[in-house]
C-alpha cells in the first residue's frame, strides 16, 4: 500500500537542529549558572547554619575566639572563608559551558591559599591533629546529587520552552 501524504497546519524549520542547538546552549549556560549560585548559597548556608553534626570547637579555643571578637560558630572566624565561596567565570568544554563552586585562588588571611584552608576544614589533618575534619563541600554536594532527577526534569523542561519560544519568534 503506497505512503499516504499527511498535511498539517505546522510549519517546520529548515533549521530545526542549529535552532534547537543553539538554543539548547543558551538555555544550559542559564539554568546551570543558576543551579551553580543556588549550590553556593546551600554551601554558604550550610556553614552559617551551622547545619551539620561537627566536632565541636576546643573549649579554650572557643574562649579565645569569644574574647578577641570573632564569630563563635564552627568554620567562621572572620566570614572570610564563606563569602569567599563564589561560581566560576564560565569555561567552555567539550560538552558545552561549566561552571564550578569554588574558592579564589588567592591567599587567606591565615596566609594559607583559600584551596588548602578548604581541603583541612573539609577532611582535617593528615596526622590526625586540630582542626578535625569538619565536611561541608560533600554532605552539601551529597544533597545536590539526591536532587538531581529533580534538577533534570526541570532542565529539560526549560530547554524544551526556551526551544519552543525560539520557533515562534525564530
Amino acid at each position: 500500500m503506497p505512503a499516504r501524504k499527511v498535511r498539517t497546519s505546522n510549519q517546520y524549520h529548515k533549521n530545526f537542529v542549529q535552532i534547537f542547538e543553539d538554543s539548547a546552549k543558551e538555555s544550559a549556560k542559564e539554568f546551570l549558572k543558576l543551579r551553580s549560585e543556588a549550590l553556593t548559597r546551600q554551601l554558604r548556608d550550610a556553614i552559617l547554619g551551622q547545619k551539620y553534626n561537627w566536632y565541636p570547637l576546643d573549649a579554650k579555643y572557643l574562649r579565645r575566639k569569644i574574647r578577641q571578637g570573632f564569630d563563635p560558630r564552627i568554620l567562621i572566624r572572620t566570614k572570610e572563608y564563606v563569602e569567599s565561596l563564589q561560581v566560576s567565570k564560565p569555561e567552555e568544554s567539550e560538552l558545552g559551558i561549566l561552571y564550578r563552586v569554588e574558592v579564589p585562588d588567592k591567599e587567606h588571611n591565615s596566609g594559607l591559599p583559600f584551596q588548602e584552608l578548604a581541603r583541612i576544614m573539609e577532611f582535617g589533618r593528615r596526622d590526625g591533629k586540630k582542626p578535625y575534619a569538619r565536611p561541608h563541600w560533600r554532605p552539601t554536594w551529597g544533597i545536590f546529587v539526591r536532587d538531581l532527577p529533580i534538577t533534570v526534569d526541570q532542565f529539560r523542561d526549560k530547554i524544551l520552552a526556551d526551544f519552543r519560544q525560539q520557533l515562534k519568534h525564530g
